[in-house]
This record gives structure tokens, sequence and C-alpha cells, in this order.
């Protein structure tokens, strides 16, 4: 398979799709962002209120915290073709669009930005990762969750976790099927950097517990509340909520995972 095809396919399972001409267009019935002007009241504004209305939440900081896990399970090819694809792609704002189809998920396009090799050395590869894990987060996600936040009152902490807990999902399972030795380490190795002290994502856990449809696996229990529950005809938590004992927790994962 061809670098860039390799590539393409380690971010298509997210809905981010990487090198798209500028000149792309979405369907015209397709809904569609510029992330960058996202950050004008307005335009976030506009955006939570489709949210809010098609979700059917009563308040507009649930309707936000799920857009923000929505954005963040899209966003975590990022890290996947960083780790995975030993390659970075251009994340600034300015150059992602969200596209939501009038009947489908929505993806993330980034326009025209070919993913970039990190370079062999390890110190030069490192200094380049560190870099990139910066930018992303200060340039990227802390500016989008700032204006998520101040528009619909969304408690930072819970914002920053609803990132987070894909991305610690994500790393957890690239590690796990990592084709060789080498590749396994280079994962954890950025995972370790990506949540080092210092960094917004060095958040502490609420706690684990034994996967019950995967022996040997743990996961990770959440310290803030996504307000999933509160979606009118859903009422149910994540398995991961800090609000619920185990037995909901294990009970809540046969069901998803059951036929």
């Amino acid at each position: 398979m061809h670098k860039n095809e390799r590539l393409m396919a380690l971010a298509a399972p997210y809905r981010m799709f990487p090198d798209v001409p500028a000149a792309f267009a979405p369907d015209p019935s397709d809904r569609a962002w510029q992330m960058d002007r996202l950050l004008a009241p307005l335009e976030m504004d506009e955006l939570l209120r489709i949210w809010k209305r098609e979700l059917g939440a009563d308040r507009t900081s649930v309707a936000a915290s799920l857009f923000v896990k929505t954005y963040a399970r899209m966003l975590t090819a990022a890290w996947r073709l960083l780790s995975v694809g030993n390659s970075i792609v251009d994340m600034d704002l300015a150059n992602v669009r969200l596209v939501k189809p009038e009947n489908g998920p929505p993806a993330l396009l980034l326009r025209g930005a070919p993913a970039q090799p990190l370079p062999a050395g390890p110190d030069a590869r490192a200094d380049a990762r560190d870099r990139w894990l910066a930018d992303i987060a200060n340039g990227h996600v802390r500016l989008l969750l700032e204006s998520v936040s101040f528009r619909s009152g969304l408690p930072m902490p819970v914002a920053w976790e609803n990132v987070f807990i894909y991305l610690h999902h994500g790393y957890t399972e690239w590690a796990r099927q990592a084709e060789t030795p080498e590749e396994r380490a280079r994962i954890e190795g950025d995972y370790a950097r990506l949540t080092a002290r210092g960094s917004p994502f060095h958040l502490a856990s609420g706690g684990s517990f034994d996967d019950p449809l995967h022996p040997g696996r743990e996961l990770r229990i959440r310290r803030t509340c996504c307000l999933k529950y509160q979606l009118p005809g859903d009422g149910k938590p994540c398995y991961s909520c800090p609000m619920i004992g185990l037995d909901e927790r294990i009970g809540i994962l046969t069901q998803k995972k059951s036929p």
C-alpha cells in the first residue's frame, strides 16, 4: 500500500480526511463550518443551536458536550497519524472544515494539507513531535473548547476530558494493535509525552475497572460527567460515568456489545 493510501486508511475510520483539494466543495445540502470561524460567537451559537435541535437537548451545555465528543472522536485521527503513521498534518483551525451531511455522520476535511513524515532521528523526531503536540493542544483544541465553553456554559474540565477520553482509548488500542515492538514503543512514548505533567491532557483518572468483555483489560472511569444522561429519551450514562457503580457499568457494557 502506498504511504499516502495507508495514512488515509488510518484516518478514515475516524471520519477525518487529510489532503482534500482546496477546491473541494461539500454537497450543497451539507452544513459546513470553517473551524477558525467558530471562534466567533455568532458562528458558534449557530452550530450549537443546530446540535441542540437535532439532539433534542433541553440545555445548550448538554448539546455542547455532545458536540465536543463527536468532534473529539474525529480529531483523534490526527494523533493516530502521528503515532501509528509517524506523520503529522497541519491542524491549524483555518485548515480544517467540519461537514455535517443532511443524512449521515459528520466529517473533518483538511484542505490540501498532505501529511508530512516525521524526521528519522530520535531527537529530531521528538522535537518535531513536541512542537506538533503543543500546536494542536493550544492552537486548535484549547481555542475551540474555550469558544464552546464561553457560548454554552460547559465547564472546561468536562470539555477537556471529553477530548482526552477518546485519546486514551485510541492510544490503548493502537499500542495493542502495533505490528512491531518498535511501533508499540513509539506509540507508548508519544502517549507518555502527550500526558506528561504540564500538558492539558495530564488528567487524573477517576479510577478503573476490569473490562468484563475482555479479560485482562482495564477501562478508565471519568472524573467528570459528559451530561449524556440528560438527553431526552436517552437518560443513560456512559459506562465510564463517575456517578454510577460497578454493576451498572458492567450492565451498560454488556448491553452495548450484545447483538
